[in-house]
């Protein structure tokens, strides 16, 4: 009842042109990282803490 780890042979993602992470997903053509693929630059919004009033 394992799971298959011995399908595990192709690369998933590579180096991005914009940002230089290991993060360009080589089958999606878009960066997990910022975003590149796509018109707009990826934002993160979970890093900034939630304002209390």
């Amino acid at each position: 009842m394992g799971l298959n780890k011995g399908k595990r042979n192709k690369k998933t993602h590579g180096k991005c042109r914009r940002c230089g992470e290991k993060a360009y997903h080589l089958q999606k053509g878009q960066c997990a990282s910022c975003g590149f693929g796509k018109t707009k630059k990826r934002n993160d919004f979970n890093t900034a803490k939630p304002r209390k009033e």
